[in-house]
C-alpha cells in the first residue's frame, strides 16, 4: 500500500486493536463456560448429591432401628423405637425430595429409589405387627428375608445414583476443560497469524 507512514502505523495500530477485540471475545467464552460448569456443578448437581449422601444416611439409620425394634422387649420401648423409625423414613423421603430441587433431570431415578423406600417402610409396619403379635417367627422371616433385601437394594441404588452425579460432574468438568483448551489454541493462532500477516 502507498500510504503516507503515519496512515500505515494508524492501520497497524487498528488491526492489531481488532485482533485484540476477537481475542478477548474469545476469552469471555472460556469464562462464560466456566461459569456454566461451575454453576451446574455448586448449584446443582453437588447439593443434589448432598441431598442424596443424606437421604442415605437416614435409610441406614431407618435400617438401624428396625434391628432394634425387633430385638427390643418393653413394650414403651417398641413404641418409641416404631416412632423413630417413621421419623427416619421421612427424613429420608424428605433428603430424597430435596435431590429433584436441585437437579429434576434425576427425577426417574429419584422415583425409582422412592419406590424402594416405601417397599421396606411397608415391610417394617409388616415387622411391627408380627411383633405386637408375639409371632417372632414370622418377624424374623420378614427382618432376614425381605427387610433386609429391601434395605439394601434402597442403599445401593442411592449408591449408584450418588455416583451417577458424580460422573456428571466430572464429564462437565472435562468438557469445559476441553472447551477451554480449544478456545486457547483458537486465540493463540489469531494473534499469532493475525499480527505476522499484519507485520
Amino acid at each position: 500500500l502507498r500510504l503516507p507512514i503515519a496512515a500505515k502505523a494508524a492501520l497497524f495500530i487498528a488491526v492489531l486493536s481488532l485482533l485484540s477485540i476477537v481475542a478477548n471475545w474469545f476469552c469471555f467464552q472460556r469464562f462464560d463456560e466456566l461459569g456454566r460448569v461451575n454453576a451446574l456443578v455448586t448449584q446443582h448437581i453437588s447439593p443434589a448429591r448432598l441431598a442424596l449422601a443424606e437421604g442415605k444416611t437416614a435409610i441406614e439409620s431407618f435400617g438401624v432401628a428396625t434391628y432394634k425394634l425387633y430385638l427390643a422387649t418393653e413394650r414403651d420401648y417398641i413404641v418409641e423405637l416404631a416412632s423413630t423409625m417413621k421419623g427416619e423414613y421421612d427424613a429420608a423421603r424428605a433428603k430424597l425430595n430435596n435431590v429433584l430441587t436441585y437437579y429434576p433431570a434425576a427425577q426417574s431415578d429419584v422415583e425409582v429409589l422412592l419406590g424402594k423406600l416405601q417397599l421396606a417402610h411397608r415391610l417394617a409396619h409388616e415387622l411391627i405387627v408380627a411383633i405386637n403379635a408375639g409371632d417372632r417367627a414370622a418377624a424374623r422371616t420378614i427382618l432376614d428375608f425381605r427387610l433386609d433385601a429391601a434395605r439394601d437394594d434402597a442403599t445401593s441404588h442411592a449408591n449408584r445414583l450418588i455416583n451417577i452425579l458424580g460422573a456428571h460432574s466430572r464429564a462437565a468438568e472435562e468438557a469445559s476443560t476441553e472447551r477451554g483448551q480449544w478456545i486457547y489454541q483458537v486465540t493463540i493462532g489469531i494473534l499469532a497469524g493475525g499480527t505476522t500477516a499484519v507485520l
